[in-house]
């Protein structure tokens, strides 16, 4: 037998990657978060008596914290529905700011090299996931979010959108450090904001396929900390394009057999064991082309898989929250069905593009 294939096979043996529990992205204390969000709801109501709760802002509002949503509630009770009312209508601009990356590019002149060659290094010059080299040096909280979160007039300042519209809590630094990500030319780039990924595992990433979920950090001696990152492959949700912007009956999330996490038959990475329509499912053939595998372990990277990453002690703190964002953002987009909703507008958007360029290269020859 080929050298090369049992030196695959010996690895694929040996070596297991570290993994941690899954967890269900949705049904953690539910029943206790869904009355909460039908006083929302009720509360909404009595100002604007139309006012439905979209499946995005459900999607939202079910992964916040029972805390989270009781200070929503009083909010809208001492304070004002419309300052509620706002944070809910922010949940649909923040995804499609973080996931429409594509829309605004970043000049090479505004990225700070020595901040991507210490990523680079932190790293190892490789891709997390593979291991494969050459990576991309790819931003957390990406440069589209944080340029067009500060020109919306509606939204005001990225830190703001983060305390109080997506519930991540923010120290005194690391606010300090949300204001440096948009405070001149070239300050997107910070070690704490990137990490390295494959070019193809970056653009999954873009599209809301995969997100890491923050687990805890242990400090070297050497002035730098590992933080343990676990890979989640997302759901991919067949409910019709736009449905996520929809309203969403509560009384049916009430249901096991009509909430929404009774429609997760099919996540990114693998083949449905729950799947109804055997072989031949368009679905399961779309999830099990998006995959990757370690070059190492020679084992496909899965949910639940876990990897280390290297990060001064210092920029930790400022680290994980970019992480929490990510998580909470890309949960909420997948799970909705909104992430699906983009990747069709921006293909829709680029075939219109392409017959628009077809045709005026047309009449120029004509």
């Amino acid at each position: 037998m080929d050298p090369q294939i049992l030196e695959a096979v010996s690895a694929y043996l040996e070596e297991y990657p570290d993994e941690a529990s899954r967890q269900a992205l949705l049904d953690f204390e539910y029943t206790t978060r869904l009355e909460l969000i039908e006083e929302i709801r009720r509360d909404q109501s009595r100002g604007s008596p139309e006012f439905e709760i979209t499946r995005l802002q459900f999607c939202f509002l079910i992964r916040k914290s029972v805390s989270g949503l009781q200070v929503l509630v009083r909010l809208g009770r001492e304070c004002s529905i419309f300052v509620v009312k706002m944070q809910l209508n922010s949940f649909r601009a923040v995804v499609d700011y973080y996931l429409g990356r594509g829309e605004v590019s970043q000049d090479a002149s505004d990225r700070n090299d020595t901040q991507r060659k210490a990523c680079l290094t932190l790293d190892d010059g490789a891709c997390l996931m593979t291991g494969t080299p050459h990576p991309n040096v790819c931003q957390i909280l990406p440069f589209t979010l944080c340029k067009k979160v500060t020109e919306d007039d509606y939204l005001g300042s990225v830190e703001l959108v983060i305390e109080y519209c997506l519930g991540c809590p923010l120290s005194d630094d690391t606010r300090a450090a949300l204001l440096c990500l948009t405070d001149k030319p070239r300050s997107y780039d910070r070690a704490w904001n990137l990490i390295c990924l494959s070019p193809t595992l970056q653009d999954w990433w873009g599209r809301g396929y995969f997100a890491f979920k923050f687990l805890g950090a242990i400090p070297n001696d050497d002035g730098t900390s590992t933080a343990k990152l676990q890979f989640v492959w997302m759901p991919r949700v067949e409910h019709g394009q736009g449905r996520a912007l929809e309203p969403i009956s509560l009384n049916a999330q009430r249901d096991d057999h009509t909430r929404i996490s009774a429609n997760l038959t099919h996540h990114y990475g693998e083949r449905s064991q729950s799947c109804l329509m055997g072989p031949d499912c368009p679905t399961c053939a779309c999830t099990e082309r998006v995959n990757a595998h370690n070059v190492y372990t020679h084992r496909p990277v899965k949910t639940g898989s876990v990897f280390q990453v290297t990060r001064l002690t210092g920029d930790i703190a400022k680290f994980q929250r970019m992480i929490e964002i990510q998580w909470t953002i890309i949960c909420a987009a997948a799970l909705s069905g909104r992430a699906q909703d983009i990747e069709a507008e921006e293909a829709q958007q680029a075939t219109q593009d392409a017959a628009k360029t077809l045709e005026l290269i047309e009449k120029l020859i004509l």
